[in-house]
């Protein structure tokens, strides 16, 4: 069954769900975990501001000759035009969610699609992606009411013990019987609480690009999206929930399903007919890909992760590796 989508209903949509978890402790929660930058004045171009006005407002510092090619690419492909940079304001992402996780991952999972690197010698901080949002269908074989939530995201510490997971990414959740898809941006420090962004949207076809920055041992990290489709960007502080440091022992880029319970044995949601979505200047880096010295891990040379139905070998996702920083995800 066709969808369709808007950015006035995926926002409407998000903001009938964030409030179930309650405004109050939504903005006591996300005032906790994050930190914002100061908003740049009306006429702010990066191409021109100085260093430390990029600083200032969060933004990534400009490319220079010894800048690795990557880097060069993704600042001018999202940070090279006349940007709408936006403080960004948090509501709660569903509270039942749980990621599902296993102690020890694979090339096939029951929820995950995409790529995931290990770290070499030195632990990865840095990771950066660009994809685009799918136009999802609801399965033929969904049934009943329920909600499915889906996503597409880039994180780093998932894919290997201990599994303390910082993430950002988009999510398309559909309603077997309705006629809308919802469209919603989000970052997540796993196990802490998770957050929609309730001033950056998102729709079918936009592209969405993420660069996520930290240190090892830190409890911090910068997080930064913008949507190339509206010249949105926003960029923030995250703060780690209580215990949790920066591994760095991997990196992932996933198209997941969850579960709508924190039981762990609670089923997983149904996969969307997206089609194909498409992940671009995809790599990690072990020190801050800013540095004319950094030390890039392109993702080609990572693990295809292939996703199956819950309880059997039948493939519902499959990666395929098409370059360095290049892959895709086919719904099958």
């Amino acid at each position: 069954m066709a969808v369709s989508v808007s950015r006035r209903a995926a926002l409407r949509s998000l903001g009938c769900l964030a409030m179930s978890g309650g405004m109050a402790s939504s903005q006591a929660s996300a005032a906790a975990q994050t930190r914002t930058f100061e908003a740049p004045p009306k006429g702010f171009d990066p191409r021109s501001a100085a260093e430390e006005q990029l600083k200032r407002y969060g933004l990534l510092a400009r490319p220079t000759a010894s800048s690795s090619q990557q880097y060069r690419q993704l600042w001018n492909r999202s940070l090279s035009r006349n940007l709408n940079v936006v403080v960004p304001k948090f509501r709660a992402r569903r509270p039942s969610r749980r990621m599902l996780l296993n102690t020890e991952r694979r090339e096939t999972t029951n929820n995950w699609a995409g790529v995931a690197v290990r770290a070499g010698s030195a632990p990865l901080i840095s990771i950066a992606d660009t994809w685009t949002v799918p136009y999802p269908h609801i399965p033929d074989a969904s049934t009943g009411k329920a909600k499915h939530y889906n996503s597409a995201w880039v994180g780093i510490d998932g894919y290997l013990p201990p599994e303390r997971i910082l993430q950002a990414g988009v999510d398309f959740n559909f309603t077997v019987g309705s006629s809308t898809v919802e469209v919603a941006p989000w970052w997540e420090w796993w196990p802490g609480d998770s957050e929609y962004f309730d001033n950056f949207q998102a729709a079918p076809g936009d592209i969405i690009s993420c660069v996520i920055s930290r240190a090892v041992g830190s409890a911090e990290a910068i997080v930064r999206m913008a949507n190339l489709g509206s010249n949105r960007f926003v960029s923030f502080l995250a703060r780690a929930p209580a215990g949790t440091t920066l591994t760095g022992n991997c990196a992932e880029w996933i198209v997941e399903r969850q579960t709508q319970s924190a039981n762990g044995n609670a089923p997983l949601n149904d996969l969307a007919q997206f089609g194909t979505i498409f992940f671009d200047s995809y790599f990690a880096s072990s020190s801050s890909i800013e540095a004319h010295d950094a030390v890039i891990v392109d993702a080609g040379s990572g693990t295809p992760i292939s996703m199956t139905a819950d309880s059997s070998s039948q493939l519902l996702a499959v990666p395929s590796i098409l370059g360095s920083t290049t892959f895709k995800v086919d719904r099958q």
